[in-house]
């Protein structure tokens, strides 16, 4: 049984059969990283008992045609991301992983779910009023709240500026007085992510 690394994260237990098929389908490449039982750390696969299935699975290239200057343009896929396949965001990771891109509908839905999170708070907030008792309860609930959201709105912009082709570091603009705010806004919030595969990941739209 293998495991093999996709994004990042770990995937299987799989059996050989599946990892076979998976490199003939160029799923998976010499620098995969995959394990199994026995093996102290991960390894490319290349490096591994694998190695023969990629020799049978190499084709012959095909002779090299003349470009056609009158071709419609192709789009283009990172190399980073050439032998995977998308995998659409987990809306745990959405909320709360740094990596990958997210589009605009979920920028905004993770918003609105933030927004939502603090409505109980507010309603024990009334009701603490009249039972002083609730104090104690009331502020640790505001403190996860404050952490959940604090973590997740940071986790949402990083990947919404990733979908820009930026680095998560831009969320930082934010703190500049006015023109920060207003920027990031139209950034993460009106426009659209950039066109095909970058450096962050797939194309989410």
């Amino acid at each position: 049984m293998w495991h093999y690394s996709s994004f990042g994260q770990s995937q299987g237990p799989v059996e050989e059969s599946v990892i076979v098929q998976m490199i003939k389908e160029g799923q998976i490449t010499p620098q995969t990283l995959v394990w199994q039982a026995g093996q102290a750390n991960w390894l490319p696969a290349g490096q591994t008992s694998l190695a023969p299935h990629f020799q049978t699975a190499a084709q012959p290239l095909a002779p090299q045609q003349p470009a056609n200057p009158y071709a419609a343009p192709q789009s283009t896929i990172h190399p980073t991301y050439r032998h995977e396949q998308a995998v659409p965001l987990t809306w745990m990771q959405i909320l709360f992983s740094f990596t990958g891109r997210i589009p605009r509908r979920q920028y905004w839905a993770a918003a609105l779910i933030n927004f939502i999170a603090i409505i109980p708070v507010a309603l024990l907030a009334q009701l603490s009023d009249e039972n002083q008792s609730m104090g104690v309860t009331l502020g640790l609930l505001l403190l996860v709240t404050f952490v959940f959201m604090i973590w997740s709105g940071l986790a949402v912009a990083v990947k919404r500026w990733h979908d820009r082709g930026k680095s998560g570091l831009w969320v930082f603009i934010g703190i500049i007085p006015l023109v920060g705010p207003i920027w990031a806004f139209i950034e993460c919030g009106c426009l659209r992510g950039s066109l095909g595969a970058n450096q962050y990941g797939f194309d989410p739209t």
